[in-house]
């Protein structure tokens, strides 16, 4: 296979994932083995498959890809991913670890890494790897909440986590998930008042726009501790029509 054809593929590879199709494992292990000393094709292959959900064809084309390059901080988290997914966690935690040491890991890379910590229950690991994300990137929103969640794990005085949540909701004040959240932590000390000045008027919007439904029953049960009533109600009332809708759809693929 040629520099052109092998281009194409990937190409291919690229337009099949933005498209949501399912790629082709071997054709993929036939693109690696074609140029053997490509490092760089290696890499970008295995993360196409590790977004696609194949882990095993990415981690062979992520372990190609490092004995010929460094790889980035990107593709050693994917590598990472590979690794918990098909049950090796040690060694995801020696790829993270180098991760959140690492100079210059920009913020996204950092909080997947934390993201996967989390998952193999390396709580401290993936509070100093957020609170890394935070010290890379003050102004992000995503990486204070992050920050806060760890810290709740870790039974930090609350304090604390209550001013990072809050730290995420100035930065960005019309994300929804930020304010049930930390509602829901705050219902957990009493605090009704508190928390239904972050989420009272969330009701006089579409609650269609909370796509999460665990977030929707947060939100619900904020209001029942509080007892709003209304809110109960209205948060009620959504959920019922997402079941009837999901049950519309099952049966509807059940026949097709």
């Amino acid at each position: 296979m040629n520099d052109r054809q092998i281009s194409k593929r990937i190409a291919e590879l690229e337009l099949a994932i933005a498209s949501g199709i399912t790629v082709n494992a071997t054709g993929c292990r036939i693109v690696v083995e074609s140029a053997p000393f490509d490092g760089t094709l290696h890499c970008r292959i295995g993360e196409i498959l590790e977004q696609q959900g194949d882990f095993e064809t990415a981690q062979f084309a992520l372990e190609s890809a490092l004995l010929l390059i460094p790889l980035s901080a990107a593709s050693e988290v994917s590598l990472a991913r590979c690794y918990i997914e098909r049950d090796h966690g040690e060694l995801a935690i020696s790829i993270l670890e180098n991760v959140s040491r690492r100079e210059g890991v920009g913020c996204d890379s950092l909080l997947k890494a934390a993201e996967l910590f989390d998952r193999l229950d390396e709580n401290r690991l993936a509070w100093s790897t957020a609170r890394r994300a935070v010290q890379e990137s003050p102004e992000d929103a995503k990486a204070w909440f992050h920050l806060s969640f760890y810290m709740g794990r870790l039974a930090i005085p609350f304090p604390h986590v209550e001013a990072a949540a809050r730290r995420a909701i100035d930065l960005a004040p019309d994300n929804t998930e930020y304010r049930i959240s930390l509602a829901a932590a705050l219902s957990q000390f009493d605090r009704y008042s508190d928390a239904m000045h972050l989420v009272r008027h969330l009701i006089d919007g579409d609650l269609r726009d909370i796509c999460c439904a665990s977030c929707l029953r947060n939100l619900r049960s904020v209001f029942e501790m509080a007892e709003y009533w209304d809110g109960v109600v209205v948060c009620s009332d959504e959920l019922a029509r997402r079941n009837i809708e999901t049950n519309a759809n099952t049966k509807w693929s059940v026949q097709d």
